[in-house]
């Protein structure tokens, strides 16, 4: 009776037992073997090595989820999917680690607008920071609902896409909020978790402009040309925000009046928006803004109207 190869047998439980370097090499030589010295086992080796390549299937699977998954935890911001909290290390390589929104971060990734740019060419640096910033400010509106519950500091950040990008046809801006003064933040700025529809149907309509106003008064005076097309965007978004607090007729009259206050307080800041958005270099940029970022003058309405609504 033919003996049975012992470098099969050896094979398999090494295979069993997920040795596959061992299990491998032993198949191999059992293989050579067994025709060589007569042996049995062929069918062992066979399928020792057959359980070693499943080893090593798994194994592949294994690192490629592991660097899928570390991946999505760390990468370049621009990388990132929208909605997540992110902290940036103590470099400047455009890295960061996604962390909770509920702990403290360094910022949030609210939304990445498209820029509508179709088929032409690059619109240029200025141009596409001007647009980026406006597109910003109102896909950052619509997609948190209460801004003026963030901490003062907390501005949004336009990011567009640079001249690479736009020639391999990424056209879409990063938004992101953080604080202007460097300092980590908490809470998920998108969540609805909290909010009434009705207070919602209020908070929504009016979130823009202030917005507007932190960015405009975080900008340092060399982005003055980014800070005009915010102007212009104020300008038109306070008479927006004013006209749909005339028509708030529900919630009773603590809520009506501080619309109508909020309104009033919205339509006086115009003017000096006005000023901003007609600055033609830094200069007259840092006078008109100096007065406009003294003390936001709608501000104490807006507050009003938060408490009015229960907030």
């Amino acid at each position: 009776m033919k003996k049975t190869s012992a470098a099969a047998v050896t094979s398999l439980v090494a295979a069993v037992l997920a040795l596959v370097p061992v299990g491998v090499v032993l198949g191999i030589v059992a293989l050579f073997r067994i025709p060589r010295r007569d042996q049995r086992g062929k069918r062992l080796a066979v399928v020792a090595l057959s359980v070693c390549a499943g080893w090593t299937l798994v194994a592949m699977v294994a690192v490629i989820g592991a660097a899928a998954y570390v991946g999505t935890r760390h990468g370049l911001i621009t990388a990132m999917r929208t909605g997540v909290c992110y902290n940036e290390p103590d470099n400047a390589t455009g890295q960061v680690d996604v962390v909770g929104c509920a702990g403290q971060h360094d910022g949030q990734i609210v939304a990445r607008p498209q820029l509508d740019g179709g088929h032409g060419g690059y619109p240029g640096d200025g141009a596409t920071m001007r647009r980026s910033v406006v597109d910003c400010a109102r896909a950052v509106a619509a997609a948190v609902p209460d801004p003026g519950a963030l901490s003062p500091d907390v501005v949004f950040y336009a990011y567009p896409p640079t001249r690479d990008d736009w020639g391999h046809g990424i056209r879409d801006s990063l938004c992101v909020l953080a604080d202007a003064t460097g300092q980590p933040w908490s809470g998920d700025a998108r969540s609805l978790s909290g909010y009434t529809s009705a207070q919602l149907a209020l908070l929504r309509p009016t979130s823009e402009s202030v917005l507007l106003h932190r960015k405009i008064a975080a900008l340092p005076p060399e982005k003055w040309q980014a800070g005009v097309a915010l102007a212009e965007e104020l300008v038109t978004v306070d008479g927006t925000e004013a006209a749909f607090l005339d028509r708030v007729t529900t919630g009773g009259m603590a809520v009506r009046d501080s619309a109508a206050a909020l309104a009033s307080a919205l339509r006086e800041e115009i003017p000096a928006a006005q000023q901003l958005a007609s600055a033609s270099d830094a200069g007259t940029w840092s006078d008109a803004e100096r007065g406009f970022t003294s003390g936001w003058g709608p501000w104490p309405s807006y507050q009003d109207l938060h408490h009015a609504i229960g907030l």
